[in-house]
């Protein structure tokens, strides 16, 4: 595997953990209640972007 695909890959997982834990930290601090939807909010637009600019960089390190 290319050294740069695996920095890329790497980087990507570290960045979907850091959105992990601000989406549960945040969502806590709404109530029980309206915990589930407000990380759901949270969580999932910043992971497909994160996934699509992973994909992106992954094209670009390829070459």
């Amino acid at each position: 595997m290319n050294v740069r695909k695996t920095i890329v890959i790497i980087g990507i997982d570290l960045l979907i953990l850091v959105e992990l834990s601000v989406a549960l930290y945040f969502s806590a601090q709404g109530g029980v209640a309206d915990m589930p939807a407000l990380f759901l909010k949270i969580f999932v637009p910043a992971v497909i972007a994160t996934i699509l600019v992973g994909r992106l960089a992954l094209r670009k390190a390829r070459v």
